[in-house]
């Protein structure tokens, strides 16, 4: 499987080693193994063969999503674990992104899934299944323990749905759920298409619906001189719970944490403290695309100002745009004093980030670009000195405050709070939210009425004209009706008196040709020019 994959998992020299031992010992059909012997490893492969082919439950990415937030809106914590994402791929390809909120059980380590793939295009699909196995079966027990957490049991009255997805869906995830199926699990379940399938269809397409079709919450956006603590205040919100439940679901105030999810903290030595390893640009966006989601329903949510690129990975156009154009920007202000000892608590936290902090001051190309040469020397002389407070002071006025100052020159701020004390800066932040939480309700409430008062008058109208359009028909249609009853008794009088009309007509036609005959035999020559007048005119009539 994911053969275009398979370059980017070199072994390590560890995994390499522990690879080559798997595959010489199984290679030796009279040795055991370090774990089983080869006849123990040849039962097994009969007892298995053919899982990676067989069918299994199978659920999409949307079923899973929709399944786990009815369970993560459930008040009772008991539910909280009845649903596991699990990764089945390789520890180097679930570091680099993953599904959210998944939990990595490799079935092949980087090396071995080398092995597979190296094997799958060197000789064949069969080669390549039976040696994964070799690799993988003295290794099958400690793999079924780590699903032992999620096994049902009755006594707790648990049931856990374990969903496995592998990169696209194919023999690995397969494998793993009909191992587990084969072994007593009863509620496991492949996801089709994997995180392939996922990341298409449900991360970029999720982003780009958000980009094309607006993004309805409201940014409050916090700004403010480094230092002056934004992540800690944003931090401390989100522990915060709301005053008044609407008909939102979090209880939480919805806060986004942007360093958070790239695991930078967004400026030249962003990446010293390394606390979590920066994010990659997939598992970014796969973090965000979660966040806005969760947040898609509320009127507002609470994120801090930042650039366009946060450390190594970059914002979506619409959200750095949404967060410099939305009219709600709180300006965060601290002391130096207290500027300077955020900067302390979080970069001097050791040795090793103390080593870090002088590295990035003498290799960082944009510092030395910004400060010159002089005062750069000046910089790294104070930091081996040990003279920090003195390093961060200077850092913060004649640095990061002078580029702060030229990039938000334009920005308009609608509030200002102070975080010297954290909790009152919290609550002056809380306060706010609510208050302008409902001036939206109300202008929607009013919104809505205002909609239904024309509606309103519109049906009204609307049925004022039917009932006009109505009346006219119906009196076209009296009409109609009168001037169809009139001919159908005018029809049926003909009817009966054509008749009266006809035969006295007929009897009158049979006089005067009898008469006319009379007169002919009477005077033979009444045909010549010289004869009277009425006889003419009576040889005229019957001639015509």
């Amino acid at each position: 499987e994911d053969n275009d994959a398979r370059s980017s998992n070199q072994p390590t020299t560890t995994e390499q080693q522990s690879a080559s031992n798997h595959s010489s010992n199984s290679n030796d059909s009279n040795e055991n193994t370090t774990t089983m012997s080869r006849v123990q490893m040849d039962e097994l492969w009969e007892q298995y063969k053919g899982i990676e082919q067989r069918p299994c439950p199978s659920v999409s990415f949307e079923e899973v999503f929709l399944l786990r937030d009815n369970w993560n809106n459930n008040d009772n914590d008991e539910n909280n674990n009845n649903c596991v994402i699990i990764d089945t791929r390789t520890p180097k390809e679930f570091a680099e992104a993953h599904v959210y909120g998944a939990h990595n059980i490799p079935l092949l380590n980087d090396y071995q899934r080398h092995v597979v793939g190296k094997t799958y295009h060197d000789q064949s699909k069969h080669d390549a299944i039976r040696i994964g196995w070799e690799l993988f079966s003295p290794e099958i027990y400690d793999f079924l323990q780590c699903f032992e957490p999620y096994r049902n049991n009755n006594n707790k009255n648990t049931n856990t749905k374990i969903y496995i997805y592998c990169w696209r869906g194919g023999m690995r995830s397969r494998t793993v759920t009909n191992l587990l199926l084969l072994n007593g699990y009863t509620q496991v379940y492949q996801v089709q298409g994997g995180y392939k399938r996922y990341l298409n269809d449900i991360v970029w397409k999720g982003l780009e619906r958000f980009a094309t079709d607006g993004y309805q919450p409201q940014f409050i956006v916090l700004f403010g001189n480094t230092g002056t603590r934004k992540t800690q205040v944003l931090q401390e919100l989100k522990k915060k719970k709301k005053q008044r439940q609407h008909k939102h679901k979090h209880k939480q105030l919805p806060v986004i944490d942007l360093e958070d999810l790239a695991g930078h903290m967004g400026s030249v030595y962003g990446g010293v403290v390394l606390q979590q390893q920066p994010k990659s640009q997939k598992q970014f966006s796969i973090l965000l695309y979660h966040a806005l989601d969760e947040y898609k329903d509320e009127p507002l949510v609470l994120i801090e100002g930042e650039a366009h690129k946060i450390g190594n990975v970059h914002l979506p156009q619409f959200v750095h745009s949404k967060i410099n154009h939305d009219v709600r920007k709180i300006l965060v202000k601290a002391s130096l004093a207290t500027r300077v000892t955020c900067i302390s608590n979080d970069y001097l936290v050791s040795d090793d980030s103390i080593a870090r902090l002088k590295t990035v001051t003498r290799d960082n190309i944009s510092l030395q670009r910004n400060i010159g040469p002089t005062k750069l020397q000046q910089l790294q002389q104070w930091l081996d000195d040990g003279e920090f407070k003195t390093a961060i002071e200077w850092l913060l006025i004649e640095y990061y405050d002078q580029r702060y100052i030229y990039n938000k020159k334009s920005h308009n701020y609608v509030k200002t709070v102070c975080s010297d004390d954290l909790q009152q800066c919290c609550q002056d932040l809380i306060d706010y939210y609510h208050d302008e939480k409902q001036k939206i309700m109300l202008m929607t409430t009013n919104h809505n009425n205002d909609t239904h008062d024309d509606n309103s008058a519109t049906t009204t109208t609307a049925t004022t004209a039917t009932t006009t359009t109505a009346s006219t028909r119906s009196l076209d249609l009296n009409s109609t009706s009168s001037s169809s009853s009139t001919s159908a008794t005018t029809t049926y009088w003909w009817k009966k008196q054509q008749w009266f009309i006809v035969l006295p007509a007929v009897a009158m036609t049979v006089a005067v040709v009898g008469v006319g005959a009379m007169t002919l035999l009477d005077h033979p020559d009444a045909t010549n020019d010289d004869d009277d007048d009425d006889d003419g005119f009576t040889t005229s009539f019957f001639t015509s």
